[in-house]
């Protein structure tokens, strides 16, 4: 999509900044009905008895909140946290790991978060318009110098899109599970023009001769060196170990059983490779997700009422239940035992291989089905001893 096209979007699109007690209420709302209701995440902020979602960092003089619709239907709202120079939220500045940016102090820092957009015009660049009209904003006052973020790992490929880019910090680990910090250098325009970003028309209107000087990027380039990042792209490293582990004879089950290692090569790339810290809860039981984990590293528990029932280690899969659910809802909590890498696939991912190489799609739902039904074979067995 061309810059032109989503500026058409978003000028058709109702956009509005809040400035009432109702319009904010009318957020509130939406955010308990988005995040609860359907996500099941339990953050901080949430108020049961009116059903709203509204933490203190809402309250703040300097947050905007920007919301698409109207005060009786919010369709989506995407939340501003603006940090003068020296006055970075504590709890935000730990989050993000801001103590790895050289002089960070001398920064005007932005959060750009809470993005909740209606199950009904989800996938409609509505994503893109409400980024868009945000960073024209914050720029347009010079608010920003670096823009800080945070995803799942399965809107990965669409956050960076935005311009936000992955950087040498640990992944997150919040009350919506495990997340991915970004950050966006708004003056960094080569990179942003490189790679087409949401922002990079915008950049010299801002920065340059006669208007805000930009920052110097070589403090910041060991941030984003491949090799200090927790998320990896360069899959190529790990394809030998994967190929020799999951074609071993003595695996009884496996997502890659009958698949060749050519086909493992094209499911690799469509997946996105995640480095776990210890005790990272990757999975939590009643929340709305559908992505599938292959464990190529370390040690993982499931946990059922607050019980670990078994351990999952190098080779094994989880959240194949949730894949299938037409609820999508997670049955179980998993927590990292040791530090790991995991191979994330997520529904997307399937539609991506089914599109160009349906029978390897095929393959992987087959086998996808055994472990499955061998899973549940097994927990019978062990509910009959009981009895």
């Amino acid at each position: 999509m061309t810059l032109l096209i989503l500026d058409l979007i978003t000028k058709f699109t109702s956009i509005h900044i809040a400035k009432t007690a109702e319009e904010k209420n009318a957020i509130a709302r939406f955010g308990f009905d988005i995040y609860v209701k359907e996500l099941g995440y339990t953050p901080p902020g949430i108020d049961f008895k009116n059903q709203r979602l509204w933490d203190r960092l809402d309250e703040c003089p300097s947050t905007i909140h920007i919301y698409i619709g109207s005060v009786q239907k919010i369709q989506a709202v995407l939340r501003l946290l603006v940090w003068e120079k020296g006055n970075i939220d504590n709890n935000l500045f730990e989050l993000y790991s801001m103590n790895l940016f050289p002089k960070i102090e001398n920064n005007n820092v932005v959060e750009i978060g809470r993005v909740m957009i209606s199950p009904s015009i989800r996938g409609k660049y509505i994503l893109a318009a409400l980024v868009r009209f945000a960073c024209k904003l914050v720029l347009k006052k010079g608010l920003a110098d670096l823009i800080f973020s945070e995803c799942r790992p399965g809107l990965l490929p669409r956050y960076t899109k935005l311009g936000l880019r992955l950087y040498k910090a640990p992944l997150n680990k919040t009350p919506e599970g495990f997340m991915v910090p970004l950050v966006a250098i708004p003056s960094d325009y080569q990179y942003h023009k490189n790679n087409k970003s949401l922002i990079y028309d915008l950049i010299p209107k801002y920065f340059g001769p006669k208007k805000r000087t930009p920052l110097d990027i070589s403090l910041y380039n060991h941030l984003f060196e491949d090799s200090n990042q927790r998320i990896f792209y360069d899959k190529q490293m790990f394809f030998s170990k994967i190929a020799n582990e999951f074609h071993s004879q003595h695996k009884k089950i496996q997502l890659f059983d009958n698949i060749t290692d050519e086909e493992i090569q094209i499911i690799i790339q469509k997946g996105i490779l995640l480095d776990i810290s210890r005790q990272t809860e990757t999975l939590t039981k009643g929340r709305k997700e559908s992505e599938i984990f292959i464990i190529l590293e370390g040690s993982f528990n499931v946990i059922v009422d607050e019980k670990i029932v078994s351990t999952l280690k190098q080779g094994d899969i989880f959240g194949e239940m949730a894949f299938f659910l037409e609820s999508g809802r997670r049955t179980a909590t998993i927590k990292s035992a040791t530090t790991g890498k995991i191979l994330m696939l997520d529904r997307k991912c399937f539609q991506r291989i089914q599109e160009k190489h349906s029978e390897l799609a095929l393959k992987i739902l087959f086998n996808l089905g055994r472990i499955l039904s061998h899973k549940l074979d097994t927990l019978s067995q062990c509910r009959s001893l009981e009895l």
